[in-house]
């Protein structure tokens, strides 16, 4: 089983659980290091560096949920710790701009059918596993 299709299963059971118990638990979190040690291996292994920079974004987003009070997760900043040390930061970048503009049509849309309002809050794992499946389709196809 390749490197891409476990940290896809991973980032599917990550958003199942988000979606419905708003929440991911930290065992859940601590496995992330399977697809992460994994990317070593296998997969498109990005350089030492790449790998740190994609672990940046996560650690930036961990100080953003510590300042913000938590409007962006604890759980979601981890995961983008865990999928930037694994994929780098370009696969990183582009899966989040991806999985924003899922968040952002998805909120829009209910925004304007009434039924989320400005202070909702919208799980966000469920965008970026769906936004990571759509990179690894853009990769594969060669944009």
């Amino acid at each position: 089983m390749s490197f891409s299709v476990i940290m896809g299963i991973y980032l599917l059971v990550l958003a199942a659980d988000d979606m419905f118990k708003k929440s991911v638990p930290l065992a859940l979190l601590a496995a992330g290091m399977i697809p992460t040690v994994l990317s070593f291996f296998c997969g498109t292994r990005p350089t030492p560096a790449d790998r740190l920079l994609g672990l940046s974004v996560g650690l930036i987003l961990l100080l953003a949920a510590k300042l913000s009070k938590e409007m962006i997760g604890y759980g979601d900043a981890a995961v983008f710790c865990i999928t930037g040390t694994a994929a780098g930061l370009g696969m990183t970048a582009v899966m989040t701009a991806v999985s924003l503009f899922l968040l952002l049509a998805y909120s829009v849309t209910m925004l304007a059918k009434g039924r989320l309002n400005k202070k909702s809050r919208v799980p966000f794992l469920p965008f970026l596993f769906a936004g990571y499946v759509l990179t690894q389709f853009m990769r594969v196809g060669g944009v």
